[in-house]
């Protein structure tokens, strides 16, 4: 009987490392899983790309940010805080949308000189609603 009770508590034993392992893993995938999804890091043009102009919303109208010396390269027109429509006189390979704590990247291939963006692509804040953009960047190719 000492024998039956003894395997009893080493299967009872074993049986508790699994949860207890499982419930460690859910944490530390929930916890990787929080910082992932609440960074608020400000996203750049994307690898193999160069910033051609950046231009912040305020005052209900895009105004030019950055570089220097591109204040005239990228207009932007009906533009909104959800959008708008863009004209430029390089190829524009890739524009970053930021809106909340995130940002879209869309792509053209190939480069493009005229377009529009939106915001509609961003993950909803809140009580599901779309952020309004804060910025957009507009990126050309690298051609390091």
């Amino acid at each position: 009987m000492a024998s039956a009770s003894r395997r009893f508590f080493q299967r009872l034993r074993l049986w508790h490392g699994g949860p207890m392992a499982l419930l460690i893993g859910t944490a530390l995938v929930a916890a990787g899983l929080l910082q992932t999804t609440t960074a608020t890091q400000t996203l750049g043009c994307p690898t193999g790309t160069v910033l051609i102009a950046k231009f912040d919303f305020g005052h209900n109208r895009y105004e030019f940010d950055k570089p220097d010396g591109n204040e005239n390269v990228v207009r932007i027109t009906n533009g909104s805080a959800h959008g708008g429509d863009w004209q430029s006189t390089m190829p524009v390979a890739a524009i970053v949308v930021k809106g909340g704590p995130a940002a879209v990247v869309t792509w053209f291939d190939p480069p493009q000189t005229t377009g529009e963006f939106s915001g509609g692509n961003l993950p909803p804040v809140g009580a599901g609603n779309t952020p309004d953009i804060s910025n957009v960047q507009f990126c050309g190719q690298d051609s390091t």
